[in-house]
């Protein structure tokens, strides 16, 4: 009896302990910026949705191998490096290169991106964010 209560007991220790698969979560991804959130100020999709329909591929971050690459307003580009960790759902970016980065808008994302600390969410939708309440949520669809 105490042999099958022991290994109950292992079996529900195990099955609490839950990893993401980083893999399928990032790489190869394109997410959509859908809003954000930068000191207590939140911009919704409305408000960054007509960026991304000017023809070009705006507000999207791209996930390849252990590099991304965001792409702004009017051309601007950021590149770097990042790594998570599916067990505690962190995440580091380290921005390499910023180019032609100038809006108030761009600025905003850039410093939320460099100074994201983990991540929530799945294959489908994602917020990445800082502990001071930053954050960008992404979809994979527009």
């Amino acid at each position: 009896m105490l042999y099958i209560l022991l290994s109950l007991m292992t079996l529900s220790l195990v099955s609490c302990e839950r990893e993401d698969d980083v893999n399928d979560i990032f790489n190869g991804k394109k997410w959509y910026i859908k809003d954000f959130v930068a000191n207590g100020n939140k911009a919704t999709n409305e408000d960054i949705k007509p960026l991304y329909y000017s023809g070009s591929d705006c507000y999207v971050i791209t996930f390849t191998g252990n590099s991304f690459m965001a792409t702004m307003s009017k051309g601007a580009t950021i590149t770097g490096t990042w790594n998570a960790n599916g067990k505690k759902q962190t995440l580091s970016l380290w921005v390499n290169n910023a180019q032609g980065v100038s809006s108030t808008l761009d600025n905003t994302l850039v410093e939320i991106i460099k100074n994201v600390s983990s991540y929530e969410g799945d294959a489908n939708i994602l917020t990445i964010k800082k502990d001071n309440g930053n954050l960008i949520r992404l979809s994979v669809e527009r």
